[in-house]
């Protein structure tokens, strides 16, 4: 199996069962105990998030996970199987993507759920598919893709307007009209405090 398909398998297991049952389940070993389908949880007072959530590290990636273009009918494969299992949750990043692949994993991210939505006969019109707290859309057995993205504090984007500037690059990206979660990828107190002070 190419880097690419273990990337999207690298999955977060929040509370449902066992890692290593999971995994079985998701590379077709025994699954006697595994639940068919991925539940949700409470992560506030008003959002809903799925039990397990899956990583996209490896989208985009060429030096890490080896990772070419040629691979996203593959990538997607999976992507539509864990979101038929009812994961809605995807951890991604701004900085997801090597070199001029850069915010690949964003852009395929929104690329395979309009693609899914198109499969299962739903448009993007169809109730508020990107959206954390919609519990209801107009498919009973549809629950909306959640995008949790990190935007990197990279030496210039050091002022609040800096990064609000990548979140929005992060929704060009997606090509949806809201985050359901950012968060700042990684601290820059230790090098560099100034920057980790104009960020609040």
């Amino acid at each position: 199996m190419r880097g690419s398909m273990f990337g999207i398998l690298a999955i977060v297991l929040l509370n449902t069962f066992p890692v290593a049952e999971g995994l079985n389940t998701l590379f077709g070993a025994s699954s006697d105990k595994v639940p068919s389908s991925v539940g949700t949880i409470s992560a506030g007072p008003t959002a809903e998030i799925s039990t397990m959530g899956c990583g996209t590290w490896s989208w985009g990636n060429r030096f890490l996970f080896d990772y070419d273009p040629s691979q996203d009918e593959e990538i997607y494969e999976a992507y539509r199987e864990v979101r038929n299992a009812g994961v809605t949750l995807f951890d991604t990043a701004d900085s997801y993507g090597t070199l001029d692949l850069n915010g690949r994993a964003e852009i395929l991210l929104g690329k395979f759920e309009r693609r899914y939505l198109d499969e299962i006969g739903l448009s993007e019109s169809d109730g508020n598919w990107w959206d954390t707290i919609a519990k209801k859309t107009v498919n009973q057995n549809y629950r909306p893709q959640q995008v949790a993205t990190k935007l990197a504090p990279y030496p210039w984007r050091i002022t609040p307007g800096n990064i609000v500037r990548s979140a929005e690059g992060s929704l060009r990206r997606l090509e949806q009209p809201k985050l359901s979660i950012a968060q700042l990828h990684w601290s820059t107190a230790n090098y560099q405090p100034f920057q980790e002070q104009g960020k609040k």
